[in-house]
């Protein structure tokens, strides 16, 4: 199979053995490519090791929970997060964000909500040409480096998260041009 028609590959990160098979089954039968881990210390050492092109990931998890993983993968991933969890207070969601995650959606969603997030996630991730992997970009003393994924202001390392770094990625590489909101999105 070549590039252009392999599968995007989500992996599901839920311990809820039911709701991870149907939505394994729904994700499949709409032509994506899924696999299920319902612990949070062993989906940490997956996530890093396989490097899916999504993770759909619950917060409420046996061993480490979501936020710890969303954490701890971080600096290891840089692909979307999806955190899809039962907890829907503003400071879970304003924390599963700061974590690292680039959306998140309460249970219960309706699957094709759900789809539809995924591949909107997924669409902002393929936009990037390859060869923009390794570049950089410089404004007098901020360094945007997309090979490591790390800004620099003044010498000094900045934190964003990674949906922060997408949005200050697409808007330098297009600086001087106005971009409309399907360019963004």
């Amino acid at each position: 199979m070549s590039q252009e028609e392999k599968l995007p590959k989500i992996l599901i990160v839920e311990d809820d053995e039911r709701l991870a098979r149907l939505t394994q089954e729904y994700l499949i039968r709409n032509g994506l490519e899924v696999g299920v881990e319902p612990d949070g210390n062993r989906a940490i050492r997956r996530i890093i090791a396989e490097q899916p092109d999504m993770v759909v990931l619950d917060v409420m998890l046996p061993g480490a929970d979501g936020l710890t993983v969303c954490r701890e993968v971080r600096p290891h991933y840089h692909q979307p997060i999806l955190m899809l969890t039962a907890r829907t207070e503003d400071m879970d969601q304003v924390l599963g964000l700061e974590m690292g995650a680039d959306d998140y959606v309460a249970k219960p969603v309706q699957p094709r909500v759900l789809l539809a997030r995924i591949r909107a996630l997924l669409r902002r991730t393929d936009k990037a040409p390859e060869d923009e992997v390794a570049q950089r970009i410089e404004f007098d003393d901020l360094v945007i480096d997309n090979g490591g994924r790390s800004v620099t202001l003044n010498g000094e390392l900045v934190d964003f998260t990674s949906a922060e770094y997408d949005l200050l990625w697409l808007l330098a590489s297009n600086a001087g041009r106005i971009l409309s909101r399907e360019d963004i999105f």
